[in-house]
């Protein structure tokens, strides 16, 4: 017998103690505990729990097994029932399950109806209905709406005596009604015959009824008929009181033997596939796979309806409550279209899907057709080139080229001849010469001679060609032999440009007007500018230039001359200059960089003169090499002092003397040059030349011993130099951080003081609350001003103020970095933050003085605030004090008689 034919419920009644008295309930509700959900105190005793507000009825014990000990008032359990029944749908039904031991164990069935039945029987008749729906059928005959549910309920010992003759004796029996218990409560143990431990559903209960009838399962285990399931599944399910234990086993059943007979016309119908008959020679899943139109709609594995899959990954849970995989269940329903179309065509399949994908067949059709192509590519690829071939004829590699130029991608005979394509790459590409050629030709007799210069004019003029103009010019231009003929062609027309460049211009006569023209022109100057916006102009102009690059360049160099000789250039004043010194004093940087296009002009005036500028470059070498070496001409080693003064001009890094012998001596002057080179722009007029001179002597110098000892003097004096700076960088830091240590020790004193004299005058003259609304508008005023100072020190070193101001508020407050340091060392840190963020020089000590200063104050006033605000809550706290019940006693042992409160109430002391 299953749990579920016993009650499993025991009413403790209430005993009588020797003296009479009713103890009974209590002692139990002390035994039973408290509910483990609302931990509510729980009885068994109907009396007690009305008796006792505190007290709550408990539910039956073992609510869905014996090893089940949890204590659950009925309350919660009801609670737990109905959240369960509004939270499910019609589509699947209700499992009722444990409360305190989780969703896989099932409560007995009389415990939980009953309880619903006494709370609310319409929520019973909910649960019975959508058990009953999970087998609702319509019948194809009367076309009326019925349940298949076998809904008789009679365990008694007749249909326990026909259970153990359908399993075949005691033995087998005893092993069914473990696996039903198991089953009827939702979990199992691991016992023999059951597939595994845990949660248990209905198919596993299936699988070990046919474990156990071996051989005999098939015999057994059959197709039901008008009157039921078959009659092992019967006698099953009439031992089953919970309606959705019963139901979700006789669909499990229906599943694998779908042939049902209607209850009101006795006709005979599949459960699965809700059509008339059982679809004789093809299995329901064949079947519904010949019924497809969709190839992305796929029926849930349980329950069997329709899915469509939106965004997401695979993972699917169906409304009924089953999980499953999209793909793989996708790839099962492509494989059954794809053997119910072979099974269709099984002479020539791949001809059969090229044809029904190629015509208008009817959608199930199509949808079969292409699960068969998904699942053979290499032969629907062939069967498509052959139906194009047979198609077309001889004009296949023809019309394939033209379908794939012409047509949509998706276009059947786009496919087809894709595919054609793929299979015939010989004949497609003999077909595109063929095209190119006939197009050239095409091209050359409508152009005769001047073929090649209409093609330069096509490339010059895309927009002139359309349609197969464009098509003809490609195919012409592709010709190797036609490249050259337009090369030759394309070198003549821009001669023609040039001329006419010339031509409008001045013409031949006034080279010179048409050269400035277009330098002005190619360089955007006056209005030449904006007289060769057309894009014929900006052609002859660009062709000019390529023909004529000689005279471009004289026309630059000419207007740097003329630049020079009129006083244009801006460093040397409005003085007439020789243009080659001038060129190069702009290379030794002495002039200021000209502009881009003075640039090219100065560009083109070294290129022409290149002699003169090297000669010119030379002479003023040796000048200042000369003048370099004059100035060390009396002392005692004047080579070694020159190289030491001229490295020292462009130091390099700050490194130990020690390791400057792992720098080889060429790589380390190569360096100095470098160095110097860009110093050379940033340096005063009179530092720039005494640089220039250091660089010739070092050039014309051959000295190279002295050089090794010059640099070793020259590094060991900037790492002493670097030594003593920073010494007097670290005794100015500690001397900064005295001073403030100090300020802030005295502001420290001050803020105390001002505590005690405030504790001192208790409640005197002044307002507790006016005092603290004075000490919170000094704070906001002091910070209002450490904001505005904080700004305007921000700007003035032209830092961000939103940025750097929250940054140094941070460091200060102690939120960031720093943060657990001593407040003049965060001042400290701040400064040298802003001093290696802005390019803009100040006093350091100032400004690390002022902002621990204000930052010091400001602190001080919120303190003072803050001590206020608690001395107001304080006070209010002892105007609000309400006299204890030690208070009372002691009024009352002075004389007091027991008279009521100051609210004449009485009072809360005990006499």
């Amino acid at each position: 017998m299953s749990d579920n034919g016993k009650m499993g419920t025991t009413m403790t009644s209430t005993e009588q103690s020797p003296n009479g008295g009713a103890v009974a309930a209590t002692d139990e509700a002390a035994e039973l505990g408290d509910c483990c959900i609302c931990y509510t105190p729980v009885t068994h005793d109907p009396a007690a729990a009305e008796a006792d507000d505190e007290l709550a009825l408990a539910a039956p014990r073992q609510l869905c097994s014996s090893s089940c000990n949890a204590t659950v008032c009925r309350e919660c359990v009801v609670r737990h029932m109905t959240i369960i029944i509004k939270d499910g749908f019609d589509g699947k039904a209700v499992a009722m399950t444990c409360p305190a031991c989780g969703p896989t164990h099932i409560m007995k069935s009389r415990v939980w109806s009953e309880l619903l039945a006494s709370h609310d029987p319409s929520l019973l008749e909910t649960v019975q209905q959508r058990a009953a729906n999970l087998l609702s059928l319509q019948c194809f005959n009367c076309h009326k709406r019925s349940n298949a549910l076998f809904e008789d309920y009679t365990d008694d010992e007749s249909n326990t005596e026909l259970l153990k003759k359908l399993m075949g004796g005691d033995e087998a029996y005893a092993q069914l009604d473990l696996m039903r218990t198991d089953y009827l409560r939702g979990f199992s143990t691991d016992r023999e015959g059951l597939s595994r431990a845990g949660a248990i559903k209905s198919t596993d209960l299936l699988c070990g009824i046919e474990a156990l009838l071996g051989d005999r399962a098939a015999d057994v285990i059959t197709a039901g008929n008008q009157t039921g399931p078959a009659p092992l599944i019967k006698a099953l399910l009439n031992s089953i009181e919970d309606p959705e234990r019963r139901a979700t086993l006789q669909v499990s059943y229906l599943r694998k033997h779908p042939q049902i007979i209607t209850k009101c016309c006795g006709l005979e119908h599949c459960f699965n596939c809700h059509v008339k008959g059982s679809h004789q020679g093809q299995t329901c899943d064949e079947y519904q796979a010949s019924k497809v139109t969709v190839d992305d709609v796929i029926p849930c594995p349980k329950c069997q309806v329709n899915l469509v899959k939106g965004d997401g990954c695979n993972s699917i849970n169906c409304i009924c409550g089953h999980s499953f995989d999209w793909g793989e269940q996708l790839s099962q329903l492509h494989e059954r279209l794809a053997k119910v179309f072979e099974d269709a065509y099984p002479n020539k399949p791949s001809e059969a899907a090229a044809h029904v994908l190629y015509t208008s067949d009817p959608p199930h059709l199509k949808v079969q057709a292409r699960a068969w192509a998904n699942s053979n590519p290499g032969l629907i690829s062939t069967a498509r080139s052959d139906l194009w071939t047979r198609k077309m004829g001889s004009h296949a590699a023809e019309a394939a080229l033209q379908a794939q130029t012409s047509g949509s991608p998706t276009n059947p005979n786009s496919i087809l001849a894709r595919e054609y394509a793929k299979h015939h790459q010989a004949d497609i590409q003999a077909q595109k010469e063929t095209r190119k050629h006939a197009r050239a030709a095409a091209w050359q007799a409508y152009h005769g001679p001047n073929s090649a210069r209409a093609a330069i004019y096509g490339l010059l003029n895309p927009r002139t060609l359309h349609g197969r103009l464009r098509l003809q010019h490609g195919a012409w231009c592709e010709v190797a032999e036609n490249q050259k003929l337009m090369s030759e062609e394309g070198a003549r027309v821009r001669i023609r440009h040039a001329e006419a460049w010339d031509y409008l211009h001045g013409g031949a006569s006034n080279e010179l007007y048409s050269e400035d023209a277009a330098l002005e022109a190619a360089d955007g100057i006056g209005g030449r500018a904006e007289a060769v916006q057309s894009d014929t102009l900006r052609r002859l102009l660009d062709d000019w230039c390529r023909v004529n690059k000689d005279r471009m360049t004289a026309a630059r160099a000419r207007r740097w001359s003329a630049r020079c000789l009129e006083g244009a250039d801006l460093q040397h004043g409005a003085v007439a200059l020789d243009p080659t010194a001038v060129a190069l004093d702009v290379e030794e940087t002495v002039a200021k960089r000209p502009s881009r296009k003075v640039k090219l002009d100065l560009d083109a005036f070294v290129k022409l003169n290149g002699p003169r500028v090297d000669e010119l470059r030379a002479a003023r070498s040796d000048e200042r090499a000369r003048r370099f070496a004059k100035r060390f001409a009396g002392v005692a080693r004047p080579e070694r002092a020159a190289a030491q003064h001229a490295f020292a001009l462009a130091p390099g890094a700050e490194v130990n003397p020690a390791s400057a012998y792992a720098v080889p001596l060429s790589q380390w002057i190569g360096d100095w040059y470098a160095r110097a080179r860009r110093m050379l722009r940033s340096r005063a007029a009179d530092q720039k030349e005494m640089l220039l001179e250091a660089i010739a002597w070092v050039d014309a110098s051959s000295a190279q011993s002295e050089f090794e000892y010059a640099r070793m003097e020259v590094l060991y004096e900037q790492h002493q130099r670097k030594e003593r700076e920073d010494k007097a960088r670290l005794g100015a830091k500690n001397s900064l951080l005295d001073q403030l240590r100090a300020q802030s020790n005295g502001a420290a004193a001050a803020a105390d003081a001002h505590v005690l004299d405030q504790k001192t005058q208790g409640g005197g003259s002044r307002n507790v609350e006016a005092d603290a609304a004075d000490s919170k508008a000094r704070a906001e005023a002091a910070e209002e001003e450490l904001d505005a100072w904080l700004a305007s020190s921000l700007d003035s070193l032209g830092l961000d103020q939103e940025l750097h101001g929250g940054y140094v508020k941070g460091i200060m407050g102690g939120a960031r970095r720093l943060g657990s340091k001593p407040l003049p060392e965060r001042a400290q840190g701040v400064v040298e933050i802003l001093s290696a963020a802005t390019e803009h020089e100040f006093d350091e000590g100032k400004l690390t003085r002022d902002l621990c200063a204000r930052w010091m104050a400001l602190k001080s006033l919120q303190t003072q605030a803050a001590q206020a605000k608690e001395a107001v809550k304080k006070a209010q706290q002892a105007a609000l004090k309400v006299p204890s019940a030690t208070d009372n006693k002691a009024a009352a042992a002075d004389g007091g008689d027991g008279a009521d409160g100051a609210d004449g109430a009485p009072s809360s002391a005990a006499p």
